[in-house]
């Protein structure tokens, strides 16, 4: 089962009319590193309570995330889709990483071999 988020500045929402997604959230268009890490706690808990909407008897999970934001929020998902990962079994697909790239997910695992922080002791 997949589940769409999308992360989009106010500034930009009029672009977006009439998209359907299972969840939206409205950011500020310029973040600073101090309200940076309010969001971060805002696009957590949103796509923790996305996840627990779908039967956990699901095979295929995921949550594929959209973004029309300033890049400072691509670089928060990044690091969440890593940490939500590991931390809490909750796998997100960033639908803003060009086909060509890999997701940074694939890339900490080429890097790590393991998103478990217990693995190797």
């Amino acid at each position: 089962m997949t589940k769409t988020f999308f992360v989009c500045a106010h500034g930009y929402r009029d672009n977006h009319v009439g998209e359907d997604y299972d969840d939206m959230l409205f950011v500020e268009d310029n973040p600073s590193t101090v309200t940076i890490q309010e969001w971060v706690n805002k696009i957590r808990d949103r796509l923790r309570r996305l996840w627990n909407t779908m039967p956990e008897d699901e095979s295929e999970r995921v949550i594929r995330v959209h973004l029309d934001a300033a890049p400072a929020y691509g670089g928060v998902l990044s690091n969440l889709q890593i940490l939500m990962d590991r931390e809490e079994q909750i796998s997100l697909w960033l639908a803003f990483v060009p086909e060509d790239k890999p997701q940074p997910i694939k890339t900490y695992l080429d890097r790590y071999g393991s998103t478990d922080e217990n693995e190797g002791d």
